[in-house]
């Protein structure tokens, strides 16, 4: 959290799952359900630091945000018809609302893509003294790269996704249609 919060621009790409910092708190406890390692007590603990989380989206000096979802990851919803819907007018919200907040879907049909590798976070900060960071997410924890050369890597690949997705108003058009399917 602490990276994340001094970030001043956030690049993100997700295929399992929507980013943290946009799920519902109902989305957010169904996902550490599915984890199937976690305890009630874990569960609400998981739940109350993602909200605390988003808070800094709307901050007077928020980052910018930039994140790709893999269309899988919309049409995975679709079993939870009520935690679907909520999900994703979430995101509808989200990504009109918040001028810092660009959302993106990699639609299935782009086929394969620089980030098969899995969920990408890329990190950068206002002082340059501060290298850039890569978090990738694992089962148990993230581990975090911060090799420039990793990091160039990375970021290629969340650029080729990102060229690849749906622009920030024809993802909002596709979310509003899952919602009224």
């Amino acid at each position: 959290m602490g990276f994340e919060a001094q970030a001043r621009r956030i690049s993100a790409f997700h295929p399992i799952v929507v980013h943290g910092l946009l799920q519902t708190p109902a989305y957010a406890a169904a996902s550490a359900r599915a984890s199937l390692a976690r305890t009630e007590a874990e569960i609400e603990r998981i739940v109350a630091a993602r909200i605390e989380r988003q808070k800094l989206l709307i901050r007077p000096d928020a980052p910018e945000f930039r994140c790709v979802l893999d269309e899988a990851v919309l049409l995975r919803l679709a079993v939870n018809p009520e935690l679907a819907r909520d999900q994703l007018q979430h995101l509808v919200d989200i990504a009109e609302a918040i001028n810092t907040v660009a959302l993106q879907v990699l639609p299935i049909g782009a086929g394969l893509h620089g980030c098969m590798h899995g969920s990408t976070v890329i990190l950068d900060y206002e002082d340059e003294r501060d290298p850039s960071l890569v978090y990738l997410e694992t089962r148990g924890r993230g581990t975090y790269l911060d090799s420039p050369a990793q990091v160039s890597d990375y970021r290629l690949a969340l650029d080729d996704v990102a060229s690849d997705a749906l622009s920030k108003v024809a993802t909002i058009e596709l979310i509003k249609s899952l919602i009224d399917d």
